[in-house]
């Protein structure tokens, strides 16, 4: 609701005009902005200063103040203040004067206006529930040093560093590639091996180097990865053997008898022993 006080008419020096001075409510709430606007209307070309609004009651606080303009003439003829209070109860306007100026710009005098009234009240009496809400729990006000900012900036740079120290401490792989440019063929190079082979070695040991032997004359002379592969892996891929079958067998059936004594800890004799090494003599030169 609005409220309005109108001067009409006011003469000054022969020269008539009308004041206005409303407020846009009288009943307002706590922390509420109220807009207190005063205008000039039929001047009559005269001078009007509008000066700043000032208050001694600390529960009003004057927000901004804002000069109107006529939009045809685009003449100062008003001025509106933005009033705020923050306390419950009835008040008054302050007090303000304008100061009517003659043709030369000095002060003619002074026009008080009246005082307009309005209520301030608490939100909480609209409300059903007046009793006082629960405390807010205290809100975490920011470090002005950024201790756990730093804290987490370390950690992760030396996170970083950590990561690349073991980055550079790791074994590259290393494949040994089998060099077949080797002067011996693999009929000589494997003669040769099982002619330094010693029956007096320990069965395992004999048993693995002559597993190796054939392994190793198969690879180099047919390029099939057999040093790689299981002995049930070369079962299973008989076909791409150029092998005939008979020599194929006995040599998957000794591969078997060799894994028995590496894994199985089987004890064969001086005698089967011999026999093995013959029989691997035999099948480099049937293969």
């Amino acid at each position: 609701m609005k409220l309005v006080f109108l001067f009409f008419p006011l003469i000054v020096y022969g020269k008539s005009f009308y004041v206005t001075s409303e407020l846009d409510t009288i009943n307002g709430y706590i922390g509420d902005i109220i807009k207190w606007t005063i205008k000039i209307e039929n001047s009559q070309g005269k001078s009007i200063r509008f000066p700043n609004l000032k208050t001694n009651n600390p529960n009003i606080i004057i927000k901004s103040q804002k000069f109107l303009y006529d939009n045809s003439t685009d003449i100062l003829n008003g001025v509106e203040f933005e009033i705020m209070v923050w306390d419950t109860g009835k008040y008054v306007t302050p007090d303000y004067s304008l100061e009517i100026l003659s043709d030369n710009g000095n002060s003619e005098r002074f026009f008080d206006l009246e005082p307009i009234n309005f209520q301030i009240a608490s939100i909480l009496l609209d409300q059903k529930e007046t009793n006082y809400k629960n405390m807010k729990g205290p809100v975490r006000v920011r470090s002005v040093f950024p201790i756990l900012e730093i804290l987490s900036w370390i950690s992760i740079g030396l996170i970083f560093l950590t990561i690349v120290w073991i980055w550079g401490k790791r074994e590259k792989p290393y494949f040994k590639k089998i060099n077949y440019r080797i002067s011996e063929t693999p009929f000589e190079q494997a003669s040769r091996r099982l002619d330094k082979l010693d029956t007096t070695l320990l069965k395992k040991e004999y048993y693995t180097k002559l597993s190796h032997i054939i392994r190793e004359y198969v690879e180099r002379k047919y390029f099939i990865r057999t040093l790689e592969m299981t002995t049930k892996e070369i079962e299973e891929n008989v076909d791409i053997f150029q092998i005939n079958q008979n020599s194929f067998l006995e040599m998957v059936k000794f591969l078997y008898d060799a894994d028995y004594v590496k894994y199985a800890r089987e004890i064969p004799d001086e005698n089967k022993m011999i026999e093995d090494k013959n029989k691997i003599e035999l099948l480099i030169n049937d293969i």
